[in-house]
């Protein structure tokens, strides 16, 4: 059984469709990446092969000015899983990013898959930083309204001046947007406003940041914001921010990136005390 690593090819597509349909109970995401990743310069997306048949898939995304590899979208087909196949894909980005002088290393996983762990430890990885998501629909006529915190909008042009100022916020000083993790810096804003996001600041009391936009999934329209902040009143004022934004577009499905911490405040909030899905991101970094 002879096996090879090879650059994605758009026919592969409906192979790694199928791969996707076993992983994250049916809600894999990577159906609707493979365009961007075969349309990106700056992805470099591999295959693995083996007998004609594609049983593997990951991507390197070259970030923040070509100084970092984000290495996502590791996936093995089921009857290949337990081979070493995944540590080979691994390797191979490693070496791709190794190639392009990149500073660092950085990838996502969740805290309840050790398999990626493992994996990114076995190339000298380390978990940098820890993120709480969850999905949450929410009915026509529901209402919740939390303002003990003042939350106003901000212009992209003010962002970097923010989170330089208010580092206590921000882990790691970097910005979380959908699954990727941008350092700030100017070119980054660009990138991250080409998604049509808005953003929200407190500047209180108590000093609070979130981002939002609007996400197409194969399911709907999806608010996606991410929320920092240094208190729960501040968390709370942005995530009704956030609500009552997605009612005002209507929008009924929402997900939310925000640090561990504030997960606790679920069960103080009766309609967080039941949610559609919930996950916790491991971040993980090498610098090279």
């Amino acid at each position: 059984m002879d096996s090879f690593i090879r650059k994605l090819r758009e026919d592969d597509t409906p192979e790694l469709i199928e791969i996707a349909k076993t992983t994250w109970e049916g809600r894999d995401h990577l159906p609707q990446m493979l365009e961007h990743w075969l349309s990106d310069s700056n992805c470099f997306p591999f295959v693995m092969e083996i007998d004609s048949k594609v049983v593997s898939v990951a991507t390197l995304k070259i970030m923040d000015q070509g100084t970092t590899g984000w290495m996502e979208g590791l996936r093995v087909h089921p009857e290949f899983r337990e081979r070493g196949f995944a540590a080979q894909m691994t390797n191979h980005l490693l070496h791709i990013a190794t190639k392009n002088k990149l500073d660092k290393i950085r990838l996502v996983t969740a805290k309840e898959t050790p398999a990626p762990q493992k994996l990114a430890e076995f190339v000298g990885m380390n978990v940098i930083g820890q993120y709480s998501v969850f999905w949450k629909g929410y009915r026509r006529n529901f209402r919740w309204i939390h303002e003990t915190d003042s939350v106003e909008r901000m212009e992209k042009s003010e962002v970097i001046d923010f989170v330089q100022n208010h580092t206590g916020i921000f882990p790691n000083r970097v910005l979380i947007h959908h699954w990727y993790v941008f350092d700030p810096i100017p070119q980054n804003l660009d990138i991250i406003a080409e998604t049509s996001t808005e953003f929200w600041f407190g500047d209180g009391s108590s000093a609070s940041f979130s981002s939002g936009f609007q996400h197409e999934t194969r399911y709907g329209s999806q608010w996606c914001f991410t929320i920092y902040a240094s208190t729960p009143d501040g968390f709370l004022s942005n995530l009704s921010t956030h609500l009552h934004h997605a009612r005002m577009k209507n929008i009924r499905n929402l997900m939310c990136i925000h640090p561990p911490e504030f997960q606790e405040l679920y069960s103080q909030v009766k309609w967080l005390k039941r949610r559609n899905h919930g996950i916790q991101l491991l971040l993980f970094e090498r610098v090279l």
